[in-house]
């Protein structure tokens, strides 16, 4: 898994990250599920993940692979984050995210343990409730730049963490990458 800085659940753009995650490997046609898992098949499990707190977060990323394909799934990962950072996100990327993520908030609404489980965060959080609709709009309302400029701040190589389960030798490790 790699962790890049993140942001808390609190910050105005909190919403151009849920898209960002989306772009990256929330969903089946990001671009790590897309590159990792259906043109490489390095991976059974690839996806992204924001956890935000109150003053704080991180934007990971997740593959479940095998041994020997651990250094060629750095690599492509390494790949992914870099082209995001040199091109940018495409507008077409923006608008399926988005329609992508409004989906899937419309779709929780037919369940009520999601249902409830959002109040209780949005209590938490925010000490206030947003309505369906508010977060319809907060989600239509984020620009290109904003999502930049989040590409730009939290898929940053200097803040980099890697965190695996199972053995990671400097052997398998791809050389722009180093044990310290």
């Amino acid at each position: 898994m790699l962790g890049f800085p993140g942001i808390s659940d609190v910050a105005p753009e909190r919403y151009a990250l849920y898209l960002l995650n989306d772009i990256m490997g929330g969903s089946m046609s990001s671009r790590l599920f897309q590159e990792v898992r259906e043109r490489q098949g390095l991976v059974y499990s690839v996806h992204s993940g924001a956890q935000q707190y109150r003053d704080a977060g991180v934007l990971y990323l997740y593959a479940g692979t095998e041994t020997d394909n651990f250094s060629k799934v750095l690599k492509a990962f390494l790949k992914e984050v870099r082209a995001l950072k040199k091109d940018g996100l495409t507008a077409e990327e923006l608008a399926r995210a988005k329609d992508h993520l409004k989906g899937n908030l419309m779709l929780s609404l037919e369940s009520s343990s999601s249902r409830m489980n959002r109040l209780a965060r949005q209590e938490l959080r925010f000490g206030a409730f947003h309505t369906v609709d508010e977060m319809l709009s907060h989600i239509d309302g984020v620009r290109p730049d904003q999502v930049e400029g989040l590409i730009q701040k939290l898929l940053d190589e200097e803040q980099l963490c890697l965190v695996t389960l199972g053995p990671v030798t400097k052997k398998n490790l791809p050389r722009e990458l180093s044990l310290t």
